[in-house]
């Protein structure tokens, strides 16, 4: 779990390196709702704790906004904060390389997460980047070929055969199922419903596969036992439609939209800044002369 002083330091962090280093003027950070600490010197407002919060994630920030204890502790460690942060500029630490070189690449990854705040992230997905994942991803929409089917089951190959000759005596499928199958479909006729292939053992999914729609296979032995299959109708592959399944991949297509994003944008920065990766050459191992064996001696 996150204790509150990591909490702060992390927020603190941030805070610090986006208001320092920057050439450009800075914006004043605005203060809001009610004072919940006075010091000397300063105040932190309800929008201060919440800004600390927003930074947090939600199952931490959730933690926090639940428990009027922690909240306490936390606000203690940003009056806290504020007041080392005063103290520090007092002592001219500000002018510490050390303390420089963290600000400044704090900066660097506040600026960073505000670009992508800002560049990268989507507000919204747009019907057309959807119809985009939606083909890119199409495999995974396909739905394979479908065979409706009945099963009869018995233990014994003695029992399946005389299953199999009252259907070849004309009984019907459901009524030989219902009298001599032990499977569980037995009282619904046999009836399994739809399968693909893959969803039965390999020795049911062969004959399931290789009987046409309106025939009944012959007797066929699993390490369950043994089986007739009747292909009631087959139904062809198939693509599940953009309009079935776009609530499910709305999240990913807007995971998709953001990393395309992020390398067309990435691209261009390194075309506009000129990037060159500049590999150093492995340093020369010191050459050494060989040994005589009189020397070794």
């Amino acid at each position: 779990m996150h204790s509150i002083k990591s909490i702060v330091v992390i927020a603190a962090v941030a805070l610090l390196a986006a208001m320092a280093g920057c050439e450009q003027p800075q914006p004043v950070v605005e203060h809001s709702g009610a004072v919940l600490v006075n010091y000397s010197g300063g105040a932190v407002y309800e929008s201060d704790m919440q800004r600390t919060l927003d930074t947090l994630p939600d199952q931490v920030r959730r933690g926090l906004e639940s428990n009027p204890e922690r909240q306490g502790e936390l606000l203690e460690m940003l009056v806290m904060r504020d007041m080392a942060a005063k103290e520090a500029e007092a002592n001219g630490w500000l002018s510490d390389p050390e303390l420089a070189q963290m600000i400044e690449d704090g900066r660097r990854q506040v600026l960073y997460n505000y670009w992508i705040k800002k560049e990268i992230e989507l507000d919204e997905v747009t019907p057309e980047m959807l119809e985009a994942f939606y083909q890119e991803n199409i495999d995974k929409f396909r739905v394979g070929e479908q065979r409706e089917v009945q099963v009869i089951g018995t233990a014994d190959e003695a029992s399946i055969n005389k299953a199999f000759q009252r259907l070849n005596n004309g009984d019907e499928f459901g009524t030989v199922a219902r009298e001599m199958s032990n499977s569980p479909t037995a009282q619904e006729g046999g009836s399994m419903g739809s399968v693909e292939k893959g969803d039965l053992v390999k020795e049911l999914d062969e004959v399931v596969f290789s009987t046409d729609a309106g025939q009944i296979s012959k007797p066929a032995k699993t390490q369950f036992g043994w089986y007739i299959i009747k292909v009631v109708a087959t139904t062809p592959p198939s693509e599940r439609p953009l309009e079935q399944v776009k609530d499910q991949i709305e999240p990913h297509a807007k995971s998709w939209a953001e990393q395309k994003r992020y390398m067309e944008r990435t691209e261009q920065l390194k075309t506009k800044y000129a990037v060159e990766v500049v590999t150093a050459e492995p340093a020369a191992e010191p050459a050494t002369e060989p040994v005589e064996a009189s020397d070794a001696q």
